[in-house]
């Protein structure tokens, strides 16, 4: 048996979704989110996915870290490259430090 009846399903049916509006359904219904995002996506519906937004910020890799502190000591990166295993917070105190 379906926890959604045929007017539930005839609602789902009438009209676009996005995150924000199955969640409305859901909490009209006392249904989980997920399982309307589910019922939406089985019925082949049209969903728009909830937007993540990422913080924009450029991550810096503990390699390119390593490159700075050999070319600030003065040595080829490969003398120090095993410097990579230690913690970034390790290595942007070392950075400072230098």
């Amino acid at each position: 048996m379906s926890a959604y009846s045929n007017q539930m399903v005839t609602e789902l049916c009438a009209s676009a979704h996005t995150y924000e509006s199955a969640a409305a359904f859901a909490s009209k219904h006392n249904i989980s989110v997920r399982s309307v995002v589910s019922k939406i996506k089985s019925l082949g519906l049209d969903y728009e996915r909830k937007v993540v937004v990422k913080s924009g910020v450029v991550r810096v890799k503990k390699d390119d870290v390593v490159r700075v502190i050999a070319s600030k000591l003065g040595m080829e990166y490969e003398a120090i490259s095993g410097l990579g295993n230690a913690s970034m917070s390790a290595l942007q105190e070392l950075v400072r430090v230098i």
